[in-house]
């Protein structure tokens, strides 16, 4: 216990009476500001209790000093006289309780009231802090998910388009090789069948290929990869789609580039199967220290809150990846939709301090 008190025999007196009450106080006096942030700095206490007013020192000037050590003590003020604009003062500033010198008996029960409440304050950070490192666990593991994800699905495109791609290819060039006029009746019609079919399945592998991780991006960026991605999906979209970007093919960090197309991918998609839009538009720019990409529709919308909650309950995955890639990356998104009125959404995406464009 810190006793801010110029009298050895009040601070005797707060002793005794916390000693009738049940504690056992080891009690440190100190009477100036340079005593007590030395006590301060020296050792952590339970409880500060402080006269008012002192000759060199008094109650707000000690209040300021515990709250500048950045410790949660209880502290209540001892005075043996203190009108109620002071009194108010200082409990608008913080101190606790404040308890005149003629009614010292209730010290002992304020001192219990204050430790407990101090005790759950504390508690209730501990489960705050407990809280925060286990979400902060969670999106290292959610963002490692989603790294892993993006690689899985570039091996997987590769494997398509490098090997079974290839695969394919050669078995067509053979059967192109076998299919000629001097073979027996019937044989040529099956093979030109064979083929069709193997020129569809190499289509097919190449679409797969693409849609698992457009090899674009990586090489080329997000606003070549999002040009090409519109241009394979204009001629079956059944509207007109609109790219707004900086000229100069200029590259962002890579998991920006990744998480911007993805979403860029999930609105167009959803735009596609339920909107029935005339017109979609994105915008992909630099603004300030990040990148902004704005996904506007003016389709048939739909209910925002009803569309969060199922994404909560886990009834919306595209919606909620949105909203988990963005989060990860400690950018912002907005939706903004309503049934009949379009659909506008706003994602900004901050670089890191060590990151630029390439």
């Amino acid at each position: 216990m810190l006793v801010v008190e110029d009298s050895p025999e009040d601070a005797e007196i707060i002793s005794h009476l916390l000693r009738e009450a049940g504690y056992q106080p080891l009690a440190e006096r100190v009477q100036t500001a340079g005593q007590m942030a030395a006590a301060l700095a020296r050792q952590r206490w339970d409880l500060v209790i402080a006269d008012h007013s002192m000759p060199r020192f008094d109650a707000p000037q000690a209040l300021r000093l515990v709250q500048q050590s950045g410790e949660d003590l209880p502290f209540i003020i001892v005075s043996g006289e203190i009108d109620e604009e002071l009194a108010v003062a200082a409990m608008r500033a913080g101190a606790h309780d404040f308890i005149m010198k003629d009614r010292l008996s209730r010290l002992a029960p304020a001192v219990a009231r204050e430790l407990r409440e101090v005790a759950i304050r504390r508690e209730r950070r501990r489960n705050e802090r407990q809280v925060q490192e286990q979400a902060k666990r969670l999106q290292v593991l959610s963002r490692r998910l989603i790294e892993a994800q993006e690689t899985e699905r570039r091996a997987v495109a590769r494997e398509l388009h490098d090997e079974i791609g290839q695969v394919l290819t050669a078995v067509k060039i053979n059967l192109q090789a076998l299919a000629h006029p001097d073979l027996v009746d019937g044989a040529e019609p099956g093979l030109r069948d064979s083929i069709e079919i193997l020129e569809q399945a190499i289509q097919r592998v190449r679409d797969c290929s693409m849609d698992l991780r457009p090899a674009v991006l990586d090489d080329f960026g997000l606003v070549a990869a999002v040009r090409w991605y519109l241009e394979r999906h204009a001629a079956r979209a059944g509207f007109a789609l609109e790219l707004r970007a900086e000229p100069g093919g200029r590259r962002y960090p890579p998991e920006i580039e990744t998480a911007c197309f993805r979403i860029i991918q999930e609105a167009v998609t959803n735009t596609m199967r339920h909107a029935r839009a005339t017109t979609l538009s994105i915008d992909v720019e630099t603004l300030g220290s990040g990148l902004r990409c704005a996904i506007r529709d003016d389709g048939s919308g739909f209910d925002c809150e009803a569309a969060r909650s199922r994404a909560l309950a886990g009834g919306s995955i595209g919606l909620a990846g949105m909203q988990e890639r963005v989060e990860l990356l400690g950018g912002t998104i907005e939706i903004d939709s309503s049934p009949g009125r379009g659909t506008h959404i706003e994602v900004f995406l901050p670089f890191l301090p060590d990151e630029g464009s390439g």
